[in-house]
C-alpha cells in the first residue's frame, strides 16, 4: 500500500520532521493499514496476502510555474513542466514494489534513481520493511505523548520555531498573545 497526499502548494517530507511530530498524517494512514486485521478490507483491495508498506509520498497538484518562450515547442514545455513537479516521501527499499511504481527509475513518479551500476542512487526516501516497523513503534511513541500532554490540559501557545522560520512572525494574534508578551517581559 502506497499513501499519496495531494499538496496544492509545495511540501517537502523531512525524516527530521517526524521527531517534530510533523507531517505524520500520511504515515499514520499507512500504519494503520499496515497493520488492518480485518478480511473484508482485504478483499475490497483484492489483497490475497499481508499487506506491506510501500510507502508515502506528497504529491504537487498544482501545475508547477516554469518560465517559456513562443519558441519553445509544446514537448519541450511538457519536458520541463514534469521536470518541475517533485515528489517527496518514504519508500519501501524493495525493488519490485519500486519498479510497479516506475519501471524506468526515472524520478518521475518516485524520487528514486539508479546509478551507472544499477543500484539505487544514497537517497533517504528508502527504509527496509524493518525500518519501516521501527518507524511505526516510533510514531505511536509519539502520538501516544502528544495525548497524554492534551489529557492532561496542556494546550499552551508554544509554535514550532526551526531555523528557517518563526511562526510568531505573521501571527494575526500577536497583538493579543501572552507567549509574545511573556518573552518580551522575560528578557
Amino acid at each position: 500500500i502506497r499513501v499519496v497526499d495531494y499538496k496544492t502548494g509545495t511540501k517537502t517530507f523531512s525524516p527530521d520532521d517526524i521527531k517534530r511530530g510533523l507531517n505524520l498524517q500520511m504515515l499514520l494512514y499507512l500504519f494503520a493499514i499496515w497493520n488492518t486485521k480485518s478480511d473484508p478490507f482485504k478483499e475490497k483491495i483484492k489483497c490475497e496476502g499481508d499487506i506491506l508498506p510501500a510507502g508515502v509520498l506528497y504529491f504537487a497538484a498544482k501545475a508547477p510555474e516554469i518560465k517559456i518562450t513562443a519558441e519553445d515547442e509544446i514537448e519541450g514545455v511538457y519536458a520541463a513542466a514534469e521536470g518541475a513537479v517533485k515528489r517527496t516521501g518514504l519508500l519501501l527499499n524493495d525493488r519490485d514494489i519500486l519498479s510497479a511504481m516506475e519501471q524506468n527509475f526515472e524520478s518521475k513518479y518516485i524520487p528514486v534513481t539508479l546509478t551507472k551500476k544499477g543500484e539505487f542512487s544514497k537517497n533517504d526516501c528508502l527504509r527496509t520493511i524493518e525500518e519501516f516497523g521501527e518507524l511505526t513503534k516510533e510514531i505511536n511513541g509519539i502520538v501516544s505523548d502528544i495525548a497524554k500532554r492534551l489529557k492532561s490540559g496542556e494546550v499552551i501557545a508554544k509554535p514550532l520555531e526551526s531555523k528557517k522560520e518563526n511562526p510568531c512572525t505573521y501571527c494575526r494574534m500577536k497583538p493579543i498573545c501572552r507567549r509574545i508578551g511573556k518573552e518580551e517581559s522575560d528578557e
